[in-house]
């Protein structure tokens, strides 16, 4: 395993002008080590650079994270839900980051059939449906395999600071 420790900026979203909250930092001190280590273990730093952002859903919103990035730019921020991430235990919150990270694994198809077909298209939509399913599939598949492995291992240890 790499030693290689990513650098993640850590980006507040304020919502409605308010500012960035005590509740923010302490989800942020939780989130940030995680990240940064699951990141290191999957291989998506150093090629891509990782902003970790905090908004609060819209109503009509359910997704407890979604990750943005601009086509053919190694830029991508992952925004977490500040209520749902609040209330999850570290098991699901990896589950989520895994899942994540793997939309950055895919994204060149994304990236791809967005350009083809447009952001709107009936395609792409479709398309994004079944990407979201075989991303779950593929998180469900790494978790499995490596549950109580390497990869809990390397991010509980990590995460303490060594």
């Amino acid at each position: 395993m790499s030693d290689f420790k990513a650098e993640i900026k850590t980006t507040l979203l304020a919502i409605e002008g308010r500012a960035p909250s005590d509740d923010d930092t302490v989800l942020l001190a939780r989130l940030v080590p995680i990240v940064n280590n699951i990141a290191v273990y999957m291989g998506i730093v150093p090629q891509w650079a990782l902003c970790i952002a905090l908004r609060d859903n819209k109503p009509d919103e359910t997704h407890v994270a979604e990750c943005l990035w601009p086509v053919l730019y190694k830029k991508a921020t992952i925004v977490f839900d500040r209520a749902q991430i609040r209330s999850m235990t570290d098991t699901e919150i990896i589950q989520t980051i895994v899942h994540e990270m793997l939309h950055l694994v895919i994204a060149p198809l994304d990236d791809m059939m967005r350009e083809e077909t447009g952001r709107n298209s009936y395609v792409f939509m479709h398309y994004s449906d079944l990407r979201e399913g075989v991303t779950d599939a593929i998180t469900n598949i790494m978790l499995k395999m490596l549950n109580g492995g390497e990869l809990t291992t390397y991010i509980s240890v990590r995460k303490e600071g060594t």
